[in-house]
This record gives structure tokens, sequence and C-alpha cells, in this order.
């Protein structure tokens, strides 16, 4: 972790050691404002996920119908005299929570979840985007960095091991008492001209019990 600023010789009226002297407010800026501008990530609704899980109860598809974030490149409005700019948002966010009571039989011996998250990436080069996914006590950062136009759909796996399928194979981690899914959908442009929208539309979820042949796969790359 990063030492504060008055730790560093940064703070107003300690100069860096070498560095010439400056009247004050003649220096760069680098943060235009003093204070942070706080912005708060939309959740989805409810009504918004379809849920259709297996008769055995050991898989579960979630479908998503507004999973979606997206920053626009400025738009220009030519109905006023001249030329009027409109200025979009450089970045935005959007969450996504999820629970479910989860039961394990008590002659089973739970090895993992494995999910697979699918959606939509469409950017321009300068426009980024990036899927952190949080699911079963495991989390993945999935990155679209800036550099590339993309407009492709992807799917991330990843598997979120519960408990160890051998005794005295190693600590057992126990089940948590809900399945959980957290989704933070982030987007973010640079210029004008560029755009970002990351889109997710379902979640597979399976269940892998030790000793039935369902071993969890390895992510597919």
């Amino acid at each position: 972790m990063k030492r504060p600023l008055s730790r560093r010789g940064h703070s107003v009226g300690i100069a860096a050691a070498g560095a010439p002297s400056q009247a004050p407010g003649s220096g760069p800026k680098w943060f235009g404002k003093k204070e942070w501008s706080v912005y708060s990530p939309t959740h989805i609704n409810a009504d918004s996920i379809a849920a259709d899980t297996s008769p055995d109860g050991e898989a579960t598809t979630s479908i998503f119908s507004t999973l979606e974030v997206g920053v626009e490149k400025n738009t220009t409005n030519n109905k006023r005299k001249g030329a009027e700019k409109k200025a979009a948002e450089m970045s935005a966010v959007r969450t996504a929570t999820l629970r479910r009571t989860f039961i394990l039989p008590d002659e089973a011996r739970l090895a993992a979840f494995t999910n697979d998250i699918r959606g939509f990436i469409n950017k321009s080069k300068g426009g980024r985007a990036c899927l952190i996914v949080d699911v079963g006590g495991t989390t993945e950062i999935l990155d679209f960095p800036t550099g590339k136009e993309q407009a492709e759909e992807f799917q991330l796996s990843v598997i979120s091991p519960v408990r160890r399928e051998a005794k005295g194979s190693g600590p057992n981690r126990l089940p948590l008492p809900e399945f959980v899914l957290n989704l933070v959908l982030i987007v973010q442009r640079c210029g004008d001209d560029d755009h970002a929208v990351l889109t997710v539309d379902t979640v597979d979820t399976e269940i892998a019990v030790a000793g039935s042949g369902g071993k969890p796969k390895p992510p597919k790359t």
C-alpha cells in the first residue's frame, strides 16, 4: 500500500528533494478538483432475471435481459444554430448480486461449482471494459483493454472449489450457506469518439459431486 501523500514529500508546503521552488499555484495540476465525484452504480431489477433449473437440481441457468452497461461517443446536435456537442459519460458501472439457497445432501460430498458466464463486448480502440465475477467464493476478472476494436461474444469459465474430494488431501473448505453470484460490469472511454458496451447474457452453473464422475473441467481459454 502506498504511503499517504504527506509522508511522500508531496503535500502542500513540502517540496520534493531536488525540485525547483515554485510560486504557490504555479505547479502542474494533475487532478483538476480537490474532491472526488461520487458515482453510484446502477443495479439490475429482479424482474430482469429468469432462471431455469434442471430436474435433479444440479444445474441452473440464469438469463439476464438488462445486464448491460455502456458509454457512447459524444454526439453533435445540429438542430440549433451552429453545431453543439453533447458530452456523454466517460465511465459507467453496473452491478448484479444474486443469492440462492443451497442444500447439500448428507451423503454427498461437493467438489466444486462450475460456472460459464457468456456475453458480448463492443468497443472502439480507445474504449475499455472489465468484468468482475465473484461466484461461489471464487473471484475472476476478464479485462478488455484499450488498443483494440472488439465486437464479439465472450465466455468466462470459473471453477469454484468447495470441498476436497478425498480425505487427507488437505484442509476441507465447507460449502457456503448460500450460493452467491456477484457481477460488476465496468466500461470507460478515452476520447470523444470512443465507446464501450459490455453485456452479460447468461450464467450457467453446475454442481460437481465427488465420486459421481462429475469432475470440474478446466476453464476454456
